[in-house]
């Protein structure tokens, strides 16, 4: 690479080690660049709540070079104020980055106050926190928190998150209209909630389902799964087992809980990387209906998909 590496040493001071190599200048985006210029985001108002003044400046001025208009406060009264005044039609907060943890009322409590207001009960909110908490998942759905990510946030996640809930509210707004209807020869079969948080994965899987003419709905983690529960009538889900969080096992334990006081019984398809037959036991004796090992084999998760719709038992997949 027509580099060099040289080392510099003293005893009893220590030694430094140096590289160089040149590299050519690139004006081409690569990586997760290509992600950083979605039109989706372009004028998008954003409201950011966070006591501390360098976390607002971070999220503000990224938020900005998306072509957001963000604005910011530091506590959960300014945030309330904010929102009411700029509930107007013409210009209301689209959306809502708070973070988790705050002096005198913290992100829940503040979530709990905008939810007492019937004008506000509809805003999407995101929550930010430096600690992952199972316990507090529960408060998560019932407050309908869109999304909840852990910081230190990589741009590209907190990117993926925004335009993965901007998407779902965008879908529950929309009714189609009748001439929509006659567009489309043949209605969703059922709508499957993929909960997984490898972005690739979340591509193929929903790129299967979407051909086969299924409805996607597309969770990160367990928490942003049950959320999307409390918003949208799932009928059967996709569940990664080893995710941040909150993983695949807790996440069905949860619903299963749920589910004992409703009455209901949504099927859940193990995606696992692991295929031997114990862990197939073990996610049978979770609640799970059915496992489809990793990576997606298209006739294998189409075999399983079948079999749950019909109602027929689910069949057992023998790895050679």
């Amino acid at each position: 690479m027509s580099g060099r590496i040289w080392l510099e040493s003293e005893l009893g001071q220590g030694s430094t080690f140096h590289v160089e190599v040149p590299l050519p200048q690139t004006h081409e985006p690569t990586g997760h660049a290509l992600i950083l210029s979605a039109p989706e985001l372009r004028g998008l108002s954003v409201l950011v709540v966070d006591d501390s003044a360098t976390n607002c400046k971070i999220l503000v001025e990224t938020l900005r070079r998306w072509g957001c208009r963000p604005s910011a406060v530091d506590g959960a009264q300014k945030a309330i104020s904010a929102l009411l005044e700029h509930q107007s039609p013409q210009r209301p907060f689209e959306l809502v980055l708070t973070d988790a943890q705050m002096p005198e009322q913290d992100g829940f409590m503040f979530i709990e106050a905008i939810r007492r207001f019937p004008e506000l009960t509809q805003t999407a909110i995101m929550m930010l926190t430096s600690i992952g908490q199972y316990a507090d998942t529960e408060r998560c759905r019932s407050l309908h928190i869109s999304a909840y990510l852990t910081k230190p946030v990589r741009q590209h996640e907190l990117q993926e998150a925004i335009l993965r809930v901007l998407g779902e509210t965008k879908l529950k707004a929309i009714t189609p209209t009748p001439a929509t209807r006659r567009m489309s020869e043949v209605e969703p079969k059922l709508r499957v909630l993929i909960v997984e948080d490898n972005l690739v994965n979340q591509q193929v899987s929903s790129k299967l389902l979407q051909k086969w003419n299924y409805s996607v709905v597309i969770a990160g983690n367990g928490i942003e799964a049950l959320a999307a529960l409390q918003r949208t009538s799932i009928d059967l889900i996709l569940m990664d087992l080893q995710m941040p969080e909150m993983d695949g096992f807790q996440t069905t334990d949860a619903i299963r809980r749920e589910e004992m006081s409703t009455g209901r019984h949504i099927p859940i398809v193990a995606l696992t990387a692991h295929a031997i037959e114990g862990d197939r036991q073990r996610c049978f004796r979770a609640g799970m209906d059915g496992h489809v090992s990793k990576p997606i084999r298209p006739e294998e998760l189409k075999r399983v998909l079948d079999s749950l719709q019909s109602g027929r038992e689910v069949p057992v997949v023998q790895e050679a």
